[in-house]
């Protein structure tokens, strides 16, 4: 975890592929345990939901990927895209059999109240159906549910705002929307929701394979490393390049194995 950014310590899931309904509580350093085909993957690819809500990525992209643009990483998706994610008890069961919905509380050591983050996702179409964000008691937004339908308006009900509800953009998580929000003001709102986004992002799992970290890195300054260790050599050399806080010798250091002058 990133410091002042916080860390899940709780995790409810419901309706995700195997896991019918999950609630579980998370620690530092958590180690899972269970024979194959137990659900140990599907709960890892729950926290690589939360992990592309925190990228600011929209829902396709988070179940079905997206390609390297630009500067920006390759995104993979989750393993059978938006069409496998829904309960595996409801395939095609319409819009409410694949209705699935991730809760989290977060402990942040700059808020003293946890911070409780909501999200409901109809895997039919990768939209979002309904989401909330709150500090204890405090509403923050809450985003909420519509009949289902293909085009429909929207509405937004902010928590503490004087402002009337505004339209929103039900392909991503509105989390990654505020910044665009007419009620949205650099303030103690934002940083939190800073903060928050950080903290899902960090929420990666890491199962490495030493032939793919071998690998060249694809991004010319890496920030993040996939699951099986894609671009590492990149982040490690982001890692070098970073000489925030490091003592004149080790800057210098760094400079020397950056541009291999001695």
């Amino acid at each position: 975890m990133a410091e002042g950014r916080g860390v899940i310590e709780h995790i409810e899931i419901e309706g995700f592929k195997s896991l019918e309904r999950v609630s579980l509580d998370l620690g530092p350093l958590n180690i899972f345990v269970g024979t194959n085909a137990s659900g140990k993957t599907n709960f890892l690819e729950a926290l690589r939901v939360l992990q592309g809500i925190g990228y600011g990525y929209t829902i396709d992209e988070i179940f079905n990927g997206r390609p390297k643009i630009g500067n920006n990483q390759a995104w993979e998706g989750i393993r059978g895209g938006s069409t496998y994610s829904g309960f595996l008890r409801t395939p095609g069961a319409g819009p409410e059999g694949s209705l699935v919905q991730f809760r989290v509380r977060i402990s942040m050591a700059s808020i003293r109240e946890p911070v409780h983050y909501s999200i409901s996702i109809f895997t039919i179409d990768s939209s979002l159906h309904s989401e909330s964000l709150a500090v204890g008691d405090r509403v923050i937004y809450n985003v909420t549910p519509f009949e289902y339908r293909a085009e429909g308006a929207d509405e937004l009900l902010p928590g503490e705002s004087d402002s009337s509800d505004v339209a929103i953009d039900r392909s991503r998580p509105f989390l990654g929307q505020v910044w665009n929000s007419p009620w949205s003001t650099p303030s103690e709102f934002g940083e939190i929701v800073k903060s928050i986004r950080g903290c899902l992002g960090d929420a990666q799992v890491l199962n490495p394979l030493p032939n793919v970290q071998r690998q060249y890195s694809t991004a010319a300054a890496a920030v993040r490393m996939g699951d099986h260790g894609e671009d590492f050599a990149g982040v490690i050399d982001s890692i070098l390049r970073d000489t925030l806080g490091l003592s004149p010798w080790l800057r210098q250091t760094n400079k020397r194995l950056c541009t291999g002058r001695w």
